[in-house]
């Protein structure tokens, strides 16, 4: 979320990221329940409103791409975890491919934003 409070992208991207973060917190405090919404951020099936859609838009702004890597990590992770503990699936790849062995990208993005 300190990534998303730095970034200079268009305002429904914002929104859209901060509310799924805030989603993330949710489903990481017990709501299991919002796991599925969660999971549309990671691989929405209308491609829509998810990392791959908001990418297109962004890719060129090298902060803001940082900054939605770092949240698509975060969410993947929390989706993975919260998957394991409430029994949930199938997961799509890159809810699974969020394991903490590859934090090291992750670590470099957030230092381009200073966080």
């Amino acid at each position: 979320m300190t990534a998303w409070n730095k970034v200079h992208a268009p305002e429904d991207i914002v929104r859209q990221v901060r509310d799924y973060l805030t989603l993330g917190y949710e489903v990481l405090d017990g709501r299991f329940e919002k796991l599925p919404q969660l999971i549309c951020f990671i691989e929405d099936p209308d491609m829509e409103h998810d990392f791959g859609a908001f990418f297109e838009r962004i890719q060129h702004n090298e902060t803001a791409s940082a900054a939605l890597d770092l949240a698509i990590y975060a969410c993947g992770f929390v989706s993975r975890t919260a998957a394991n503990a409430s029994g949930y699936s199938p997961l799509p790849d890159p809810v699974l491919e969020s394991l903490p062995e590859i934090y090291e990208y992750y670590r470099d993005r957030a230092s381009l934003l200073g966080v």
